[in-house]
């Protein structure tokens, strides 16, 4: 079924019940579309198993499409850094996370949030480390050497490992250092991304989880004990901007990257102040 009526389409999401399949295929895959929604001779289609495909009307072959997990889709008018467009949202359910937002041409994840703002200008690469430590769950932003020797310290790190620690220019740069909650089977917390605003230097950081090898099928899951995993990153000193940690949150191992704050510092702290969550109980 496809919805042509409305300026801006939009259609809710239910279990597919099987009738009315069609097959779009994109090179050798293929995927299940059931229903959709139609905008300016493009027609995105909801999957059979949590997909957006988006496909030429009246041709079978898909331009694009996309795991998404659940929630609704509609067409919505966005503004980012290149002005005001239009793109597939993906709106989760009540409680799930953020909308997330698809490019229309490309099916890309554009790097907006859920009320249509850019996240600001990415940092680009930066120098980070991850690991695992007795912490305190919190985070700190260091920003002389002597406070990050301190923090080395802290983090266990090694004296030959491959963080840098002569190339930070404290008096433009410091030490972004988050560390989560115990769980078990974690490496620690890999930078992924960065962004930078009128208001915020936004950390975006990875669980770096792994499996362990089970004696068979139905062997019970193997876990090790918990350990605390931090991650760090070296980001832009920036006084009168607040720092945030955003780690990945998905509801669905299969659907796109959803990210929750989980850490913010509204102002640096004196050096002597700066280490001394990462050492408190909670």
């Amino acid at each position: 079924m496809l919805r042509d009526d409305v300026a801006l389409p939009s259609l809710h999401y239910g279990e597919p019940d099987g009738s009315d399949i069609r097959i779009v295929k994109l090179g050798p895959a293929s995927v299940g579309v059931v229903e959709g929604i139609r905008w300016e001779g493009v027609d995105y289609y909801i999957g059979t198993r949590s997909e957006i495909a988006a496909v030429k009307e009246g041709e079978t072959e898909a331009l694009w499409f996309k795991s998404f997990g659940y929630g609704y889709i509609a067409i919505a008018p966005i503004e980012i850094s290149s002005g005001r467009v239009h793109a597939v949202e993906i709106a989760a359910a009540p409680g799930e996370g953020e909308s997330r937002y698809l490019d229309l041409a490309s099916g890309d994840l554009l790097q907006v949030t859920a009320d249509g703002k850019p996240l600001g200008t990415p940092l680009g690469e930066r120098q980070g480390a991850y690991g695992t430590a007795e912490l305190s769950e919190a985070g700190a932003v260091v920003t002389t050497a002597e406070g990050w020797a301190n923090a080395r310290s802290l983090l266990a790190m090694a004296d030959d490992d491959e963080f840098d620690s002569a190339a930070i220019d404290w008096s433009r740069e410091s030490v972004l250092i988050y560390a989560d909650a115990p769980r078990h089977n974690t490496k620690g917390l890999r930078f992924y991304e960065g962004f930078e605003d009128d208001q915020r230097v936004v950390l975006r950081l990875l669980q770096m989880s792994f499996q362990v090898a089970r004696g068979g099928l139905t062997s019970p899951k193997v876990e090790t004990e918990p350990v605390l995993p931090w991650g760090i990153a070296v980001v832009p000193r920036r006084d009168d901007k607040a720092y945030v940690v955003e780690i990945e949150h998905r509801t669905m191992t299969r659907s796109p990257l959803e990210w929750r704050e989980v850490w913010r510092l509204e102002q640096i702290l004196p050096p002597d102040q700066q280490l001394e969550a990462l050492t408190t109980e909670n």
